[in-house]
């Protein structure tokens, strides 16, 4: 898990967007944190597919899925990418159903 931990200080780096996200931003800027967490969120599923890590999920969400970014096979546990004002949101969502969170927190730069 604590190669995955480390995307975190990864994501931090990623600073400027790309392509049509570009063009979305110049024309609203307040789209700019959206378009980070989707860049995040990419990163973040590109190395867990391809860590070895995943052995330990039951699965990893895919798009367009309303489940934590990954759950755990054993205990009930999940984990989810995502900024400090976002993870009390997190929490009331997937708690009930999928157990504790595990808090995977990245900073817009």
């Amino acid at each position: 898990m604590h190669r995955m931990l480390g995307l975190t200080a990864l994501c931090s780096n990623l600073v400027a967007p790309p392509g049509d996200q570009a063009l979305s931003v110049a024309r609203n800027p307040r789209m700019y944190p959206a378009h980070f967490g989707k860049r995040v969120d990419e990163l973040f599923h590109a190395k867990a597919s391809e860590d070895k890590v995943p052995r330990l999920f039951v699965r990893c969400r895919g798009r367009f899925v309303t489940m934590p970014d990954v759950v755990f096979k054993h205990g009930k546990f999940w984990a989810d990418c995502t900024t400090e004002g976002q993870w009390a949101a997190h929490e009331e969502k997937y708690s009930e159903e999928f157990g504790e969170g595990i808090k995977l927190i990245y900073e817009q730069p």
